[in-house]
């Protein structure tokens, strides 16, 4: 592990004008979205990631069929649910990566199951995670706001990067 670390470090002390050089094209600037308020979109597939089905890819479909714009890596799809049903007044707000190459047909957000954790018991599940792995079937139509975040990798890039992973359920790793 101390190894790895200081290998970590040694890679980020090479790369870091090209990690400097994103954040600068990370700062905050006034980008247009691609589209404004929310849009309808419709869940056209599903996919279970794992054999535990704690994860399902979504792939949304535009329900006008008009064509998506790209997106940048890093950005997120901010979905607004009726999880009590479509006359709820009260709506879930939530943010998902999306977890594929730019589509003009479709994006795809990947939704992993929040578990409320042992050490609060008083912390329910995650509302819109459990919604969307359980209730939310083929067909349903989602609102969806266009891609933003403004946190994202800078697509040509003359020096290369080294990234560096960590979180649940995932080892720390490195990619050169």
């Amino acid at each position: 592990m101390q190894l790895l670390l200081a290998v970590a470090l040694a890679v980020w002390r090479n790369v870091h004008s090209a990690v400097a050089q994103a954040s600068v094209s990370a700062s905050p600037r006034l980008v247009q979205a691609a589209w404004e308020g929310l849009r309808d979109f419709r869940i056209a597939e599903r996919t279970y990631e794992d054999l535990a089905q704690t994860q399902c890819s979504l792939a949304l479909v535009p329900v006008d069929d008009a064509p998506l714009p790209p997106f940048k890596p890093g950005q997120f799809l901010t979905l607004s649910l009726a999880v009590d049903g479509p006359e709820a007044s009260a709506r879930v707000v939530r943010c998902y990566s999306m977890s594929d190459t730019p589509d003009p047909a479709q994006y795809r957000i990947t939704v992993k199951r929040a578990l409320a954790s042992a050490a609060k018991p008083d912390v329910e599940d995650g509302v819109a995670s459990g919604w969307l792995l359980d209730e939310a079937n083929l067909g349903l139509i989602l609102n969806v706001r266009a891609p933003s975040g403004q946190f994202v990798f800078p697509l040509m890039q003359k020096r290369a990067l080294c990234s560096l992973r960590g979180g649940s359920g995932s080892r720390l790793s490195s990619q050169c």
